[in-house]
């Protein structure tokens, strides 16, 4: 047994020994200065200026990219016959001898790009190719600093007969000649890196008629003539223009003639326009080819487009996926023609231009579509020659003929119609300013719609229709009113974001009624407090997301969601975990439920102890512990150790004196506190009924509700900054020339008496009480004091005295709640600087003043 084990230790190291000298097969050793794996050798960015003499024989792979190597000789690879792909990008090569690659017949992949040898003779002789039979990528782009006069040099491509890939620079008024048709393999094609083509000629592709899939991304096009796109294979699989910015959508329409009666599945043409300038009509004559051409999915991104022609749809029968993002459309009747797609399944129309025209307007939409049935729409280049000289009614009857051909289009009690087969629709940053009403959408097979980022202010619906809807997204709408029944039809809902809204006050009276929702993402909208009535139907509910809100207390209910992975509720108000969560918690007894908390200014002391235990006990539930932290003893800690936190607590507040201290002090705290906010809660009224009985003791009676007993007609609320509109315009208006009496507080007032009595006597005595709405009026403490004083007067007086006059655009979000209440239950009416808008503007003022 020794004998065969010294025997075997010695042809080991005679193996070793021949395979040490000068890089034979399987030689790991010397890779030097480059690095090898198996078959693959990495020697880029190694400051190489020649090809490694020393490399493993057999190597498949060898990447010689970002170095300095100036010139390949004819044996630079005669020992790695082998290769099947080589990598030589980013170097210094300036042309090729004709023998450099004769040896290597195996290869598949070769990467030349980034070098310095233009589309010459000289760079690529012929011959070079001859041997490399095998070959189907070829990277040679970014080489040609500059195109002008230079050819593509189709002689010494004629030897790739297996190419099925090429990566090339673009030349000026380029043509691939004769030697391209033995390239019938060749089914991509790519001119990138120096590309500055000008114009795109009826014979570029005349001898590539195998291409399928072509990019022409941002190469100086200005012009495609007509019929350049002809030669190219009938089943398109890839066709993109992207990024020529000086050859317009319209001029690249107009060249899609050259695709008539050919498959075209991707058609990508972003960004045909410089941002400059107004946006563009998209009209039937630039697009008319479109029928005949056979296409699956467009990308039309970014290209200023406003408005279409009423039919263009109807052109896209065979369309299935649509990107049209960040344009600028206008609404318009054309968007009502959408069924014409009857196969469309994906679009992606999102960042629009800003409307603000009303979509929900049944009657207008029927309007628009009853046109479009007795006008032309669409017809193509060859139609129209067809049926020139015929008389208007029968192109007028061609053109209902097409419509009636689709079924349902003006459906009874449908809103809009959309295509049967889509399901998916993103409109997100849109802005979008309506309100969402009472709509149906018919023939809607929706089950994922976007509409985030808009300024959908108000959700009212019920939105009928949508029953296949699983996913929607109405987050970032600036939302603060949700009636419940918006989500009544979307019975198959499973996501549901409404993040980044203002939800905190609809919240009270919210309940969402979806038995099949997994998802529901409330985060940022200020919401302070929880009902029970809010998720107790959400049975299915899986991710439940409260983060980043005001909650300091959890009043909802969570007992019946036994599907429920994830809550997260961090970046809150909590001072503890709410010891309501925490016993629903345990009575859900899910091994998978995962609770998030960070964030939340947690308290460390006696009063949380019951919460630090339980948090304790469960520590296994929570989301990143280490990122929980408390306050404890005046100090931030982290809860990563929170036994010994429990344990220290537990010591300190196991004294009875303590605890009776502790629990009396929360006593007296919760009587003080209560007593407060039912001292707060009721100022005004308080305040009120004080100025009362004090203007009574004075002898003053309120005026009864008869015209002739009131001293002034209105009270006008303002703040000394916007006197001058009182003063000026109001008094002039209304005093002057409608004999009318204001009480002006800087005129009216008595001197000597207290303001507060002052203003409770203006009210009582007015008719009306005019509230000047501005910024200046939000700041002003007696300005808010006159409204609250109106609003008592209104509700002893019984009857109503406001009227809010809205000086500026003050966004809701900047207004008090209780103004936006009195804004919804009482009248208002909007000041305008325009002349028309003016008159109206003082008649609606006018007319508040007498009701």
């Amino acid at each position: 047994m020794a004998g065969v084990q010294k025997l075997m230790w010695v042809a080991f190291l005679l193996h070793s020994g021949a395979a040490a000298v000068g890089g034979e097969r399987g030689d790991l050793d010397s890779c030097e200065p480059c690095t090898c794996s198996h078959t693959h050798v990495n020697c880029s960015s190694r400051h190489l200026t020649t090809v490694p003499k020393t490399l493993p024989k057999g190597i498949q792979t060898l990447d010689l990219a970002h170095n300095s190597i100036h010139e390949l000789i004819k044996t630079s690879f005669d020992s790695y016959g082998d290769l099947t792909a080589l990598n030589i990008s980013y170097n210094k090569l300036r042309f090729l001898d004709r023998d450099v690659f004769q040896h290597l017949i195996r290869l598949q992949t070769l990467d030349l790009q980034h070098n310095q040898m233009p589309l010459s003779d000289r760079s690529y002789p012929v011959g070079l190719f001859r041997n490399q039979k095998m070959l189907r990528q070829l990277f040679l782009q970014s080489n040609t600093d500059c195109n002008s006069g230079y050819n593509y040099p189709d002689t010494v491509f004629s030897d790739l007969t297996n190419l099925t890939e090429l990566h090339i620079d673009g030349l000026q008024n380029f043509v691939f000649g004769k030697g391209f048709k033995n390239l019938t393999k060749l089914t991509s094609l790519l001119l990138e890196g120096t590309c500055d083509i000008g114009t795109v000629r009826n014979d570029s592709f005349t001898y590539l008629p195998s291409v399928q899939s072509l990019s022409l991304v941002n190469c100086g096009i200005i012009y495609v003539e007509h019929s350049s796109f002809s030669p190219l294979s009938n089943n398109i699989r890839y066709l993109d223009v992207s990024d020529n910015v000086d050859l317009g959508l319209i001029r690249f329409g107009q060249a899609m003639y050259g695709l008539r009666n050919k498959t075209v599945r991707i058609l990508k043409a972003n960004r045909l326009h410089r941002h400059r300038g107004t946006g563009i009509a998209l009209e039937c004559k630039d697009f008319a080819s479109l029928k005949y051409i056979t296409l699956e999915e467009l990308h039309i991104d970014d290209n200023r487009i406003e408005v279409l022609d009423m039919g263009i749809t109807g052109l896209l029968s065979h369309l299935k996926r649509l990107s049209g993002r960040k344009n600028l459309y206008l609404f318009g009747p054309y968007v009502l023609t959408g069924q014409a797609l009857t196969k469309i399944e994906w679009a992606d129309l999102s960042g629009q231009g800003a409307s603000t025209a009303d979509l929900f307007r049944r009657n207008a939409n029927n309007m628009h579509l009853q046109k479009l049935r007795t006008e032309p729409t669409c017809f193509t280049s060859d139609e129209i020659e067809q049926i020139s000289g015929i008389s208007h009614e029968t192109v007028a009857h061609v053109a209902r003929k097409r419509w009636d051909s689709i079924p349902n289009l003006i459906q009874s009690g449908c809103l809009f119609h959309l295509p049967q087969k889509l399901t998916f629709a993103n409109f997100s940053r849109s802005k979008f300013n309506l309100h969402i009403r009472n709509v149906r959408f018919c023939n809607s097979n929706l089950t994922k719609l976007d509409l985030s980022h808009n300024l959908f202010t108000k959700w009212e619906g019920p939105i009928r229709g949508f029953g296949s809807l699983e996913y929607l997204d109405l987050s970032h709408n600036f939302c603060d009113y949700v009636n419940n029944s918006l989500f009544k039809s979307v019975s198959r809902l499973k996501t549901l974001k409404l993040g980044t809204n203002f939800l905190g006050f609809p919240m009270k009276d919210l309940q969402f009624n979806l038995s099949t929702l997994e998802h529901l993402d409330l985060t940022d909208n200020k919401i302070q407090d929880l009902t029970i009535s809010n998720f107790i139907l959400l049975r299915s509910l899986k991710y439940l997301d409260l983060s980043y809100n005001d909650l300091v207390s959890w009043n909802a209910t969570i007992e019946n969601m036994h599907n429920l992975t994830t809550l997260n509720i961090s970046h809150n108000l909590f001072v503890d975990f709410p010891i309501s969560l925490a016993s629903q918690i345990d009575q859900l007894n899910s091994k998978h439920l995962r609770v998030d908390f960070q964030g939340n200014s947690l308290q460390c002391n006696c009063l949380t102890l019951k919460s630090l235990q339980w948090i304790n006990k469960n520590s296994n539930r929570f989301v990143n512990m280490q990122g929980l932290e408390c306050t404890f003893n005046d100090k931030n800690i982290n809860l990563t150790n929170i036994r010994n936190i429990v344990l220290q607590l537990e010591k300190t507040c196991a004294s009875y004196v303590g605890l009776m201290i502790g629990i009396l002090t929360i006593v007296m705290l919760v009587m003080a506190l209560s007593i407060a906010g039912v001292l707060f809660r009721y100022r005004w009224k308080l305040r009120y009924l004080y100025y009362v009985m004090r203007n009574r003791h004075r002898g003053y009676l309120p005026a009864q509700d008869v015209d002739h007993e009131f001293e002034f007609d209105a009270f006008i609320s303002y703040a000394d900054e916007d006197r001058g509109f009182v003063v000026r315009e109001m008094r002039e208006v209304l005093e002057d020339q409608d004999d009318m009496s204001l009480c002006i507080h800087h005129r009216d007032f008595l001197p000597g008496e207290a303001i507060a009595a002052n203003i409770l006597k203006a009210i009582s005595t007015s008719r009306k009480t005019v509230v000047i709405l501005t910024r200046n009026f939000l700041k002003s403490h007696w300005c808010r004091y006159e409204l609250e004083m109106a609003k008592m007067e209104s509700i002893y007086a019984g009857r109503n005295t406001l009227l809010i006059v809205l000086m500026e655009d003050i966004p809701v979000k900047d207004l008090p709640v209780d103004i936006v209440e009195v804004m919804r239950k009482d009248s208002y009416v909007e000041f305008t600087d325009d002349t028309e808008g003016r008159d109206v503007f003082w008649h609606s003022l006018k007319r508040g003043l007498r009701a």
